[in-house]
C-alpha cells in the first residue's frame, strides 16, 4: 500500500536526517496515491482550470488512472505543456507568471510532492514557516513576536526572482543527495523542463531555469531548495555569535528576583497569609521600575533568523558592522552556491527601534519609551507590565494598507471611503457580503496585531464605502441608506419554503467585524493529524469506489464536478453537491456526457434528491452495502419510472 510506504518513509527520514532513500519510483506505480492525490487536489479552486489543452478534471476515472499508471512503467510519461497566464499582485499594478497544468500532470505531481513531504518535511529548520503543514504566516510572526525582544537591527531579506531563477541542476543535485533513484529524478526534472504556453502571445517555452509558479509540487521544491539557506544562517550564527538563545538579566532584576523566589516560597507554605501577596505585587512593580530587564552592558551578540517561503528577516543586537558583513556574506553564498540574486536595493538593515521593518504585511519595530500599564486578562488577576521599551511590536502598516484598498476602489489615496461602482450591479445583500469578507479578511489576517486604532480604521472604510456603495445604487444617501439598514447595514433576505403554506425564511446580512478585533490572537495551525491518516481517509472515502448515481451501475465511473457551488440555480442536477460529496459525484460514462451536455431527462430532480440522501453519503462509505440492500426495491421502482418517463417523452415527440 502505498500511503503505508509513504508512512515508513517519513518516520526513517524523520530518525536519520541524512537517510538515503531508494526504489521510489515503483511508488508511481500505486493506484492508491492517485485515487489520495485526485481527492486531495479535487476541491482546489483551480482544479477544474483547463491547462494549454482543454482537458480538466471533469470525468476523470479509475481507467484514467490504469493509463498514468501503464506510462509510469513503460517510462513513456510526459509531462504537458503549462498555461501561462498573468495575475497582478495583491495591491500592486505589475503582474506576475503563473503555470496552469493540466488534470494528469497535476495528479503525478501531488503524488511526487507527498513522497517528498515524507522525506523532508521533518528535515526542515524549525525557523522555515512556509508552505508547509499546519504552519502558516502567523506562526513566524508569533515566532518574531517571541524572539525579537531586545533585537534592534533588522535584516530585511528579498531574493530577486526566486521562483524564475532557481537552478535545475543545482537543484536535482541537492535531491540526489538524499535520494538515489534516477527514474525518480528524471520524472521531477521532466516537469521542470516542461514547455510553457504563454498565452498572452500564443508562443511556446522551454524553460532552462526556474519552477512554474502555480505548479503543485513547486512550493516544496523551492523550501528543499532554500533549506540550503537556512543550513548556511544557522552555521553562521554557531560561528559568529556567542549566545543565540539566552539574555543576561541585569544585576537589579537579579535582586528582585531572589526576593520574589524566597517570599514565594514562604506563600506557598502559608497560603493564608494576604501580606505576602501584597508584598509580592509590590516586588513585582519595583521590579518593574527598577531600569532594563536586561544588562546592556553584559549582553551577549544574538541572532534570530526567520524564513517564509523567499521571504526572511533577520534579527540581531550586534553592531552595524556585523550586519553589513552578514549581509555581504549571504549574498555571496546565494550568488555562488545557489546562483540566487539578493536585491541589494530591498534587502534592507533597518534599526527598528527609529524605522519599522516590513514582514508579511506587518510593521515590525521597537517602541524605545518605557511604559508600566495593569493588565487585566478575563478570569485572572490583573498584574503590572512593562509594555514598551525594548519589547518587540508587531502592528497594522495601515498606509500600505489604505493604498491597496485605493487600487481595489474602496477608498481614495488619503483613506476618504467612497462608492465602488464596480459593485451597484449586484443585489444589496451580496453588496454587504462582499465588504463583510473584505473586511473580516483584513481583520483575520492582522488578529496577532494590538493597537485597535488601525483596526477602526479600516471598519469606518469599509462600512461608509458599503454604505455609498449602496446609496449610488439606488440613488439615495448614506443617512438613509443608514436609517433603512441600521448601523451594521443588515440586509434582510426572505427565502422561499419548499412548502408553499409555510412562511418564508428571513436571513439577515449585516456587516459586522468578527470577535477578533477586540482579542488580539495569532491564529495558529496548531491542530496536527497525521498526515498518512489523512491519506487514508481520502482514499477509503473516495467516491471512485461508488456507483452512478443515476443508474446504480458499478463500471466505467467518471467523476462529475461542478465549477461553482455558489452559482448553481435551485432544483439543478447540479444542486445534489449539497448531498454527496464537495465538488463531485460518481457517475457512469453515458450518464456522465448526458448531464454534461445537458441531455439528461431522466427521474426528477426531487426524486433523485430523495435517492441520493438515502444512498449515498460519502462519510460512511462502510455503511454503502447495507444501504444498497435495503433500498434496492426503491432503486428498482426509479429505474421503471424513468425508463416510462423516457418512453412518454418519445410517443410525445
Amino acid at each position: 500500500m502505498g500511503i503505508e510506504r509513504l508512512r515508513i518513509i517519513a518516520s526513517l527520514n524523520d530518525k536519520d536526517k541524512n537517510f538515503i532513500n531508494h526504489d521510489l519510483y515503483r511508488l508511481l506505480y500505486d493506484k492508491e496515491l492517485y485515487v489520495t492525490a485526485y481527492e486531495n487536489i479535487k476541491g482546489n479552486k483551480g482544479a477544474l482550470t483547463p491547462g494549454a489543452e482543454p482537458n480538466t478534471l471533469q470525468g476523470f476515472s479509475l481507467e484514467k488512472i490504469e493509463n498514468l499508471i501503464l506510462q509510469m512503467r513503460t517510462q513513456t510519461w510526459q509531462p504537458k505543456a503549462a498555461r501561462q497566464i498573468l495575475i497582478p499582485k495583491p495591491g500592486k499594478i505589475t503582474l506576475r507568471p503563473l503555470g496552469i497544468q493540466g488534470p494528469e500532470d497535476k495528479i503525478v505531481q501531488e503524488i511526487v510532492r507527498m513522497i517528498l513531504e515524507a522525506i523532508y518535511e521533518n528535515s526542515f529548520d524549525r525557523n522555515s514557516f512556509g508552505f508547509r503543514p499546519n504552519i502558516g504566516c502567523h506562526n513566524a510572526l508569533k515566532y518574531i513576536n517571541q524572539q525579537f525582544d531586545g533585537l534592534y537591527l533588522a535584516i530585511e531579506g528579498d531574493i530577486q526572482s526566486f521562483f524564475p531563477t532557481v537552478c535545475h541542476e543545482i537543484l536535482i543535485k541537492i535531491l540526489s543527495r538524499r535520494i538515489k533513484d534516477q527514474r525518480f529524478l528524471d520524472i521531477i526534472f521532466k516537469m521542470l523542463r516542461a514547455e510553457i504556453w504563454k498565452q498572452n502571445d500564443g508562443k511556446f517555452e522551454k524553460p532552462d531555469v526556474g519552477t512554474p509558479q502555480g505548479s503543485i509540487v513547486s512550493p516544496m521544491l523551492s523550501n528543499i531548495y532554500l533549506n540550503e539557506l537556512d543550513i548556511w544562517i544557522r552555521k553562521w550564527i554557531n560561528q559568529n555569535c556567542e549566545n543565540e538563545d539566552h539574555l543576561i538579566k541585569s544585576d537589579s532584576v537579579k535582586k528582585f528576583n531572589s526576593i520574589l523566589k524566597r517570599l514565594e516560597k514562604e506563600q506557598r507554605n502559608n497560603s493564608s497569609d494576604k501580606n505576602l501577596g501584597n508584598e509580592i505585587r509590590k516586588i513585582k512593580f519595583e521590579r518593574l521600575k527598577s531600569g532594563p530587564y536586561y544588562d546592556d552592558s553584559q549582553k551577549k551578540e544574538r541572532l534570530v533568523y526567520v524564513r517564509y517561503a523567499d521571504d526572511f528577516i533577520i534579527g540581531m543586537n550586534g553592531s552595524q558592522e556585523k550586519a553589513e558583513r552578514l549581509k555581504l556574506n549571504l549574498t555571496e553564498f546565494l550568488k555562488n552556491e545557489l546562483e540566487l540574486t539578493l536585491s541589494q536595493e530591498k534587502t534592507k538593515i533597518t534599526d527598528i527601534r527609529e524605522t519599522p521593518a516590513i514582514f508579511l504585511g506587518h510593521e515590525v519595530y521597537i517602541n524605545k519609551s518605557e511604559k508600566i500599564k495593569i493588565i487585566r486578562p478575563q478570569g485572572r488577576t490583573p498584574y503590572h507590565r512593562r509594555t514598551t521599551g525594548g519589547f518587540v511590536k508587531i502592528e497594522i502598516p495601515i498606509q500600505r494598507v489604505i493604498d491597496k484598498l485605493h487600487l481595489k476602489g474602496f477608498c481614495t489615496k488619503l483613506g476618504y471611503p467612497i462608492s465602488n461602482g464596480r459593485l451597484t450591479v449586484y443585489d444589496d445583500a451580496d453588496i454587504v457580503l462582499h465588504y463583510n469578507m473584505v473586511l473580516n479578511g483584513y481583520l483575520n489576517f492582522y488578529s496577532g496585531t494590538t493597537k485597535s486604532n488601525p483596526k477602526y480604521r479600516l471598519l469606518y472604510i469599509m462600512k461608509y464605502s458599503c454604505a455609498k456603495t449602496l446609496a449610488h445604487k439606488h440613488k439615495s444617501t448614506i443617512s438613509k441608506i443608514f436609517s433603512k439598514h441600521g448601523k451594521h447595514l443588515t440586509i434582510k433576505i426572505n427565502i422561499p419554503s419548499s412548502n408553499p403554506s409555510k412562511t418564508p425564511i428571513v436571513k439577515k446580512v449585516s456587516l459586522i467585524p468578527s470577535a477578533i478585533m477586540k482579542r488580539p490572537k495569532f491564529q495558529l495551525g496548531e491542530t496536527f493529524e497525521d498526515p498518512y491518516n489523512i491519506y487514508l481517509k481520502k482514499y477509503t472515502k473516495s467516491n471512485f469506489f461508488s456507483k452512478c448515481l443515476i443508474c446504480g451501475s458499478p463500471d466505467n465511473i467518471e467523476m462529475h464536478h461542478v465549477k461553482s457551488i455558489k452559482n448553481i440555480q435551485p432544483k439543478t442536477f447540479d444542486q445534489i453537491h449539497g448531498y454527496v460529496k464537495r465538488k463531485q459525484i460518481p457517475l457512469c460514462v453515458k450518464h456522465h456526457k448526458d448531464v454534461t451536455y445537458g441531455r439528461y431527462d431522466g427521474i426528477s430532480f426531487n426524486e433523485l434528491l430523495k435517492y441520493t440522501q438515502l444512498t449515498v453519503d460519502p462519510h460512511k462509505i462502510d455503511q454503502i452495502e447495507q444501504i444498497e440492500k435495503s433500498h434496492e426495491l426503491e432503486r428498482e421502482s426509479i429505474r421503471k419510472y424513468s425508463s416510462r418517463r423516457q418512453k412518454s417523452n418519445r410517443d410525445k415527440n
